[in-house]
């Protein structure tokens, strides 16, 4: 069941986003930026618009929280020196005010969820670190109210709703694992449940579908770990193997029952995102192997993960369309391969690419590509993709542009060099496509479809 890799979608901002799909073709991002004022990326007509400014937006102090009523609504909530305050879309192309809530004063961010068009809920740390809760119905918030359940929070919740009478909130514990408790109208609240895990701050909860909820959540690792319910009971916990590192707690959302997205800032202090769907056709697996003394960990555009991302939306953005699947992430300190020899770079691969092939493929088919981030090659270039049979690779040096990992894959795929420099495969090395992002031509995506011996 295949993830895309985490594509950027840029901003400049502080914690983690809030995420909001009131239907199935409009998402909305909200953020505190390095202003601590509110802002917004909408993605409407299947394209993200930008980030655009909340001008009357105040300064706050929290990471924002969202919820929705219906198609025609959204309501945004923060947290600043006087509380909760909170402001609603309700159709048209204005916002209401800010408003503040009841007072109350809240640790963290709030989170909010509507089970119905009649009620909402604003789910909050307090400062005796206890959940406390704020609801909304017959059109009036009542205050907020202490839930003494003897709960020890270490985190923001988090909260969801599968149905008009359900609603479950997830937090992290004083022993930093994932705790759970839910209200059913027929049950009331359950008591607090432990999920167990290690985590650096709030998780969050989505459901696609009745009977499956994913929980996601910031390991100590710095990567996104999950654990899923699904019939009836919780499974193991499962690390990512894509390797990003996150700078953030991770928010998510889902379109329908075949979806479901994951949001996190990067450690460009910029949004990254990846999603979820049940298949993918035209699906080629990437191993990633980072000898670079660590360098590849931060999320530029030239580092191994923003190369990942171009060369994922490059791939994707045609007919026919292929879908780059993260494998795995390995890094190793090893001297001998950090500048690798590559010789001419014209289809016999060198002995030091077979012993790459031959030592680190980390368990990679042979219908399965690995790419090696390494300081940099001898002779000096972008990158280069010979390899011996039965092993695709490629090598990619530091000093390669945002465009070579996907310009490599194109070789290990079969494509030749051409003499156009808007294209994927200009002959003239990759830093110098002059009208990014590159294309690859229909031709060249027939030659993929037809001669690959990695589509799945």
């Amino acid at each position: 069941m295949p993830w895309s890799a985490f594509v950027p979608l840029g901003g400049e901002i502080f914690g983690a986003p809030a995420v909001l799909s009131r239907d199935p073709s409009t998402v909305n991002l909200y953020a505190r930026g390095m202003d601590s004022r509110l802002y917004q990326n909408s993605w409407s007509s299947g394209i993200w618009q930008g980030w655009r400014l909340h001008e009357d937006s105040p300064k706050f102090s929290s990471d924002p929280a969202a919820c929705s009523l219906g198609t025609n609504h959204e309501q945004v909530f923060v947290d600043g020196p006087d509380g909760v305050t909170t402001k609603e879309w309700q159709g048209g192309t204005t916002w209401t005010s800010w408003k503040p809530l009841p007072k109350g004063i809240i640790l963290d961010a709030p989170a909010a969820v509507s089970r119905s068009p009649e009620v909402k809920n604003v789910y909050a740390r307090g400062l005796n670190n206890s959940l406390w809760q704020n609801s909304w119905f017959g059109g009036n918030w009542g205050g907020w109210e202490p839930h003494n359940d003897g709960s020890i929070l270490s985190s923001a919740p988090a909260v969801i709703s599968t149905g008009p009478f359900h609603e479950q909130v997830f937090v992290r514990g004083e022993d930093h694992a994932v705790w759970t408790k839910e209200w059913t109208a027929s049950n009331g609240w359950t008591g607090w449940e432990s999920l167990g895990g290690k985590i650096n701050d709030a998780p969050t909860a989505v459901s696609r579908q009745a009977g499956i909820v994913n929980v996601y959540a910031w390991g100590k690792d710095d990567r996104l770990w999950q654990i899923s319910k699904y019939d009836g009971k919780w499974h193991d916990w499962q690390q990512h193997l894509d390797g990003f590192p996150l700078a953030s707690r991770p928010v998510a959302n889902s379109l329908g029952p075949d979806h479901e997205q994951v949001y996190v800032q990067g450690r460009d202090k910029g949004v990254w995102t990846k999603w979820w769907a049940p298949t993918a056709a035209n699906r080629i697996r990437v191993h990633l192997v980072d000898f670079a003394l660590g360098t590849v960990i931060v999320n530029d555009t030239t580092s191994m993960f923003g190369q990942l991302a171009a060369a994922w939306q490059i791939f994707a953005g045609g007919s026919p369309s292929f879908w780059i699947e993260p494998a795995s992430f390995n890094t190793l300190d090893v001297p001998l391969f950090h500048v690798v020899e590559i010789g001419e770079c014209k289809g016999t691969a060198t002995a030091e690419q077979k012993a790459l092939a031959s030592n680190y493929r980390f368990g990679a088919n042979s219908n399965e590509i690995v790419i090696y981030n390494v300081l940099g090659t001898n002779p000096v270039k972008n990158g280069c993709a010979t390899f011996p049979s039965g092993a695709p690779s490629a090598v990619i040096a530091m000093i390669a542009s945002p465009w070579t990992m996907a310009h490599e894959l194109g070789h290990v795929l079969g494509l030749d060099l051409v003499n156009d420099s808007t294209r994927l495969m200009f002959d003239d090395g990759t830093w110098g496509i002059t009208d990014p992002p590159p294309e690859l031509s229909a031709e060249e995506r027939k030659t993929i479809y037809w001669n690959s011996k990695v589509l799945k």
